[in-house]
C-alpha cells in the first residue's frame, strides 16, 4: 500500500495525501507531518493494539510528582 492510499483511506483529502507522498522526504520526516497526525490518531493506535505508555506510566505513578515522602 502506498503512503497516499493509506492516508486517503484514513480520511486525509486526496490532494493533501499526494502532497505528502510526493515530498521526497524520508519516513522520519513524514511521520511529523500534519497529514500523518490526521491519519494516525490515538484511536488509530489503539485499534492497532499498541500499548499506551502514557496509561502505563499513570497507573504506575500513584504518588504523582512527589518523591514518596
Amino acid at each position: 500500500m502506498s503512503i497516499a492510499n493509506f492516508l486517503q483511506e484514513a480520511g486525509v483529502p486526496e490532494w493533501r495525501a499526494w502532497v505528502l507522498a510526493l515530498s521526497g522526504k524520508g519516513w522520519w520526516r513524514l511521520a511529523g507531518s500534519p497529514q500523518a497526525a490526521e491519519a494516525m490518531t490515538i484511536a488509530w493506535f489503539n485499534r492497532q493494539g499498541l500499548v499506551s505508555l502514557a496509561h502505563h506510566h499513570a497507573a504506575l505513578n500513584i504518588t504523582g510528582n512527589r518523591r514518596g515522602t
